[in-house]
């Protein structure tokens, strides 16, 4: 698992932009940022994140593999788990989703095949 991919996607979706958008003229500029500069982190840009949020993404995208979480350590973090799941709002859509993705694999192993 990628954790600074995950880093990097998760700046991206909750502010808009990229962790490393002051280098982003060229791929080769964007390229050594992201080898030796560290991303920015504006609070106009993260004013509607928790620190809890902040702090999750600073952990993904530490540089150096050896020192960044695992994929078991970071499920823990305390952003990830800030809710129970029964407190999680759900849309109506994501509901309808969810219940045809869990009759969809009831198909698959009860399907006509298996009986």
């Amino acid at each position: 698992m990628d954790i600074f991919a995950i880093g990097v996607l998760t700046y991206e979706v909750l502010t808009g932009s990229t962790a490393f958008s002051f280098a982003c003229k060229s791929s080769r500029r964007l390229y050594m940022a992201i080898l030796g500069k560290e991303p920015q982190f504006k609070e106009e840009v993260f004013q509607y994140c928790s620190e809890d949020c902040i702090d999750f993404i600073k952990q993904c995208l530490i540089k150096d593999a050896e020192l960044r979480p695992s994929i078991h350590d970071i499920l823990k973090h305390p952003w990830l788990n800030q809710f129970e799941e029964s407190e999680l709002p759900q849309s109506s859509f994501i509901g309808n989703r969810l219940a045809n993705e869990q009759s969809f694999k009831g198909n698959i192993v009860d399907g006509p095949l298996d009986r």
